[in-house]
């Protein structure tokens, strides 16, 4: 290459570069201008905490679907029908008024039938002689009389009794002697006389009178016999 020819090359070379250093200032100069950016959609993962799942439709056609407050459905309060209360009538006067008790009568208790069925018990005093059990005419003359009684009864005790004098084994046996000849001749006077006769005979026991005296013991020597007449035999 000829000398020429190398300045030629050298002056495009540095007029290409002069070329690209004013380019560069030429822009240095120039204001940044922003291009602007259109906004980023709205996806599902950022919606508004407001949103709900709620319920859309009832009975078959109901679905669930996510809605935004306050357009989700509200709940409807449930109430039920009070039929009304009729006021209270107002209580008559006479309601009120507290009821009349009446006293109640008592009935006047009957007399028992089984206390009136007997009488008190009858007792016939036969007395005896010293250190004796023979029957007198008096005796006899007494329970030939108190017979007819003792056909009503339905049971007779002939109680037999001393007084102090002698010995307790003398006066066990005279009682009892007497008791049995009383016994004997109630049978003689009336064989089929229907009532129990029952013998209580003691010596020495239960006096009647003080034995002091001849006259109590007199009244210590006895007999009696007790019984019992129905309410319908007396007369």
């Amino acid at each position: 290459m000829t000398r020429k020819h190398r300045l030629g090359v050298t002056a495009i070379v540095a007029l290409g570069g002069a070329s690209c250093c004013a380019l560069v200032l030429a822009a240095c100069s120039l204001p940044t201008t922003t291009s602007a950016r259109p906004p980023a959609p709205v996806h599902a993962a950022a919606a508004p905490a407001d949103q709900r799942i709620a319920q859309l439709e009832f009975g078959r056609s109901a679905r669930f679907a996510l809605c935004v407050e306050p357009t989700c459905p509200a709940v409807t309060r449930k109430t039920l029908a009070v039929a009304a209360i009729p006021a209270a009538q107002p209580m008559a006067t006479e309601q009120l008024a507290a009821p009349t008790v009446e006293p109640t009568p008592v009935a006047k208790r009957e007399p028992s039938i089984a206390a009136d069925q007997t009488t008190p018990p009858h007792k016939l005093v036969l007395h005896f002689a010293t250190d004796s059990a023979a029957l007198t005419a008096t005796h006899k003359s007494l329970l030939r009389t108190a017979i007819s009684e003792l056909r009503k009864t339905d049971r007779i005790v002939i109680v037999g009794r001393t007084d102090n004098l002698g010995s307790e084994a003398r006066n066990q046996s005279l009682a009892f002697a007497r008791a049995i000849a009383i016994r004997d001749h109630l049978l003689d006077l009336a064989p089929d006389l229907p009532a129990r006769i029952v013998i209580d005979a003691k010596g020495l026991c239960c006096y009647a009178a003080p034995n002091e005296t001849a006259d109590g013991r007199s009244q210590n020597r006895r007999v009696e016999l007790v019984f019992t007449l129905p309410a319908e035999a007396k007369s």
